[in-house]
């Protein structure tokens, strides 16, 4: 039980191929500092790493027992302020049953000690999912234009001999992985929806500009928490 305690309010990002560019205005709009990214934890994993370049599905038991160590064993202080953003979990129809079971597992637990000495180690969860959609042309579009942005920074850090470069994915450059990664997401969109049946959910249109999808996110989230 003691990995389980205090692990109070998830907000979590169900995303397109590259949407993940709105993370930063979702932690200032929610007011949280704490999040991470699945494609973030698989980076240290080089078969994950071998199956994100193709393009590929990561097995869902890898992404579960990854999300549970990131939640409640690895990062000192990632519980301190009871809330944080996990970016691009769930994605497959398992993703989702597993938290429900996580969900149903806090619960349970802060029921067990609700009328304890205990109880404030157990509060009661809260998840929130958000949907950030776009089509697939327009997904598509924003993937080779982040390419593009990425090389031209890269080489300009080159001639430069000073600056970070940014991660140039070998997805971003080749079309057909592109059309894969997001058919990937579409075939399992409708699984996903099945969120809407445990917990509050919200669905936003990201297809007009970065500043339009953040007003969205803005009008959404701020209604949604209050």
């Amino acid at each position: 039980h003691w990995v389980l305690t205090a692990l109070l309010s998830l907000l979590l990002l169900l995303l397109p191929p590259l949407q993940g560019v709105n993370t930063p205005h979702i932690l200032k709009t929610r007011g949280l500092t704490k999040h991470f990214t699945i494609s973030g934890l698989l980076e240290s994993y080089p078969e994950a790493r071998r199956l994100v370049d193709a393009g590929e599905m990561i097995p869902d038991q890898m992404v579960g027992d990854l999300l549970l160590e990131a939640l409640l064993l690895d990062e000192p202080g990632l519980q301190d302020d009871l809330g944080f953003v996990v970016d691009g979990f769930p994605r497959t129809a398992c993703q989702v049953d597993f938290l429900k079971l996580l969900y149903d597992k806090l619960l349970a637990l802060h029921l067990e000690y609700a009328d304890t000495s205990r109880a404030i180690a157990f509060p009661r969860p809260s998840f929130k999912v958000v949907v950030l959609y776009v089509d697939e042309e327009t997904s598509i579009r924003r993937q080779l234009q982040r390419a593009r942005v990425a090389n031209l920074h890269n080489r300009r850090v080159l001639d430069a001999g000073a600056g970070h470069f940014f991660e140039e994915r070998s997805t971003d450059t080749d079309i057909d992985k592109c059309r894969k990664r997001y058919a990937i997401f579409k075939t399992h969109y409708a699984a996903t929806l099945r969120l809407k049946q445990f917990f509050p959910f919200t669905l936003i249109d990201s297809m007009g500009t970065l500043e339009e999808t953040r007003q969205q996110i803005t009008k959404e989230l701020r209604y949604q928490s209050s």
